[in-house]
């Protein structure tokens, strides 16, 4: 279970940096599925201040409206457009459900 541990890690990663690394911290994490382990990791990451994207297998207007109700702040979008930008990538599906996997172009 993610809990405030698991928060307060989230956002220790998100503000540290490693020495000789550029000052920039990673600012999106985007959670492919939003069953019960995503969206769980999506509020996780929500509540330390980063911003977040999720897709499912589905259209992303159907995400989208279950992102609203389960996971308000988070930006619902296609699996394509959610890893393009994303700084860190959950999967959280189970291997069968996603036929084609999707790599930034």
């Amino acid at each position: 279970m993610l809990t405030a541990t698991a928060t307060a890690h989230l956002h220790d990663l998100h503000v540290r940096h490693r020495p000789g690394a550029s000052k920039q911290r990673f600012e999106i994490v985007s959670t492919l599925a939003v069953g019960r382990v995503g969206a769980v990791a999506a509020r996780t990451a929500l509540a330390a201040g980063l911003d977040v994207h999720v897709a499912g297998s589905g259209p992303a207007e159907d995400i989208a409206l279950l992102a609203e109700v389960v996971i308000p702040g988070a930006r619902a979008m296609t699996a394509e457009d959610a890893v393009e930008d994303a700084e860190i990538v959950l999967i959280a599906v189970l291997l069968h459900k996603f036929n084609d996997p999707v790599w930034p172009r």
